[in-house]
């Protein structure tokens, strides 16, 4: 099954930041140097300190991001939701000219082994991004940024009950200020039947991680970590966010966008690589032998 959960968004406070354009920012692994110090400098809260911390004198930047963190909460800059929530998540943008849009669910996703075959991956992942964001998850114990997952909704059984929700007036609306062709909308759902409907529906569906691969798996190895220690009797300190997010074990989920991919406009794209051979080799040579398992075009 696909176990997902409503949770207590920690979100940032809108009676306090009243531009939310300035403090949102682009998944962390697309963000140049010169682009992370754009954002820096455009807020004091926008959230690229904490996905992208830098050290503070002595304090490593891991441990450094804890502290933003829990400024940012004790302040009031950073809030809890009252309610466990689902979040409807709208995003418009700019492809080739032409305006489009598309709509995903936010929630807990419980991790699982790949080997069970309800979430998919299609890459495998490096151990230098995967330590990175270990060590900002135990740090902080709280996910700044989701997973992107595809499913098939072709009957639109979940799609209808999104719908619905968007007949009510957003609890955010904001452009992205680090890109004028991006607009997002937000909705909380805290409806007990849509809540309900929306975990039974999910349940039977397949899961493709679309991108988010090293925080998925970062999670895991987390949640394997947290485990190892609970049954060794060895206690943690934390801030004890998580524990307000979910009164399950926290370490078990990850935080997750789900998208059906029966709309028109989704839009992925590859990660382009630099492929190093250890010998010169003739291109029409390496055509030749990977149109045997790939659409090859020049």
């Amino acid at each position: 099954m696909v176990n997902i959960l409503p949770f207590r968004g920690l979100r940032f406070n809108s009676m306090k930041i009243n531009d939310i354009s300035k403090v949102i920012a682009p998944p962390y692994d697309i963000i140049s140097p010169q682009q992370k110090q754009y954002l820096r400098q455009m807020h004091q809260y926008n959230i690229v300190h904490l996905t992208l911390p830098e050290e503070k004198g002595v304090t490593d930047k891991y441990e450094n991001a804890k502290r933003i963190l829990a400024e940012w909460v004790d302040s009031g800059n950073l809030k809890f939701d009252e309610s466990p929530c689902f979040y409807l998540f709208e995003e418009d943008f700019t492809e080739e000219g032409k305006q489009k849009s598309f709509t995903g669910l936010v929630g807990l996703l419980k991790v699982e082994e790949y080997g069970r075959g309800r979430v998919l991956r299609h890459e495998m992942t490096l151990s230098k991004p995967k330590e990175d964001r270990l060590n900002l998850l135990r740090s902080c114990r709280a996910n700044f940024e989701f997973i992107y997952t595809i499913y098939n909704d072709h009957e639109e059984k979940i799609t209808g009950i999104l719908k619905q929700q968007k007949n009510k007036p957003p609890a955010i609306e904001a452009d992205a200020n680090y890109d004028s062709r991006l607009k997002f909308k937000f909705w909380q759902i805290n409806d007990a039947g849509a809540i309900s409907d929306i975990t039974k529906f999910m349940d039977e569906k397949t899961l493709l991680i679309a991108d988010g691969h090293h925080r998925y798996e970062t999670s895991r190895l987390y949640r394997e970590e947290s485990l190892k220690n609970k049954n060794t009797g060895c206690s943690r300190s934390h801030s004890g966010f998580s524990d307000i997010i979910c009164k399950d074990t926290p370490e078990d989920y990850v935080l997750a966008l789900f998208v059906s991919s029966n709309q028109e406009d989704i839009s992925i794209h590859p990660t382009h690589r630099v492929i190093k051979f250890s010998k010169m080799i003739n291109p029409e040579d390496l055509l030749l032998s990977l149109r045997n398992i790939l659409t090859c075009k020049k």
